[in-house]
């Protein structure tokens, strides 16, 4: 069985990504206008970051722009890997995916769940476009509606996006692409995504240190890379 990938999201200073690399798979940073997220920084900063990886990837989250402007933020950081944190329909998502191939980019398609209805109808469209796009389709991350509460702990150990949405998308997108999962994960129930199906987790604001929106707390990463490990049969990163 393949170990779960870590992305490790919200990352805003190479101090904090150099701690980082290697330990995870991914490093994102949150490019976005002032004041749409307390670890939003500018393409700049997000290259800075991105310049002092060597061995994990780094990951543009371009978030209150459109499509091709956060190409060009994911360009600017020097990124391998662009997420446009929006929603895109499919036809748009296909410009985004040749443009992207093009420039030597590889793309990270957001679905969020808002309830059941529509769901099945978005994951079948998605699925329709990275299917022939694979190459270029890094992995579709699953996240829940900004302000979704955690689910109690007996119902899906405090993750956002319900269980049975999660699996859904897994099985819809199954053999498309890799699955990611968003939205409330933490130490305690990154097993619980992966039991799901998701085959990579994200995480953000818990990994963060108390206080300090984008420094990332090393102890609380090491539990997540353990839990990962221990849930994947894997080793490494």
């Amino acid at each position: 069985m393949l170990r779960p990938r870590l992305k490790i999201c919200g990352v805003a200073s190479p101090a904090s990504a150099e701690q980082l690399d290697g330990l995870v798979s991914y490093v994102g940073t949150v490019v976005a206008p002032p004041g749409l997220s307390p670890r939003a920084v500018t393409a700049a900063v997000a290259r800075a970051v991105a310049d002092t990886l060597h061995s994990s990837t780094h990951v543009t989250v371009a978030a209150g722009m459109g499509p091709w402007e956060a190409l060009e933020a994911a360009l600017e950081a020097g990124s391998g890997v662009l997420q446009p944190h929006m929603e895109l329909g499919p036809g748009i998502l296909e410009q985004l995916l040749v443009e992207a191939e093009s420039r030597g980019l590889r793309v990270a398609p957001v679905l969020v769940y808002r309830g059941r209805g529509g769901w099945a109808g978005r994951l079948r469209e998605v699925r329709a476009v990275v299917e022939n796009y694979r190459g270029i389709v890094e992995y579709v991350l699953i996240d829940a509606a900004k302000g979704a509460p955690p689910r109690p702990q007996g119902q899906w150990w405090g993750l956002r996006v319900p269980g049975e949405a999660l699996r859904e998308a897994v099985e819809a997108l199954r053999g498309a692409a890799t699955v990611a999962a968003a939205g409330g994960v933490s130490a305690e129930n990154a097993c619980r995504a992966v039991e799901l199906g998701a085959g990579m987790v994200d995480v953000s604001s818990w990994a963060d240190h108390p206080g300090m929106p984008g420094v990332k707390d090393l102890g609380r990463v090491a539990l997540l890379v353990e839990a990962l490990r221990a849930c994947g049969g894997g080793r490494g990163r």
